[in-house]
């Protein structure tokens, strides 16, 4: 969903945005979901996705909230 463009998960990704490693340690999948839908920019709203992909959408709200390091 190219969050590394702009994120860092563990050793991979930039560091434009937050690192999100742990962020599901910090954050339920609601408000990652809302995150993804109301961003700050400059990252892009997933808005999108979550209306034409849903399933897609939920996987990735699944994955972001799955990030509890290592």
């Amino acid at each position: 969903s190219g969050c590394l463009g702009c994120h860092k998960i563990g050793e991979n990704g930039n560091t434009l945005g937050p690192n999100l490693t742990t962020v599901g340690e910090r954050l339920g999948k609601d408000a990652i979901a809302r995150t993804l839908v109301n961003p700050t920019p400059p990252m892009p709203p997933y808005r999108r996705l979550r209306s034409e992909h849903p399933e897609q959408f939920d996987k990735l709200v699944e994955y972001v909230a799955s990030l509890k390091g290592e």
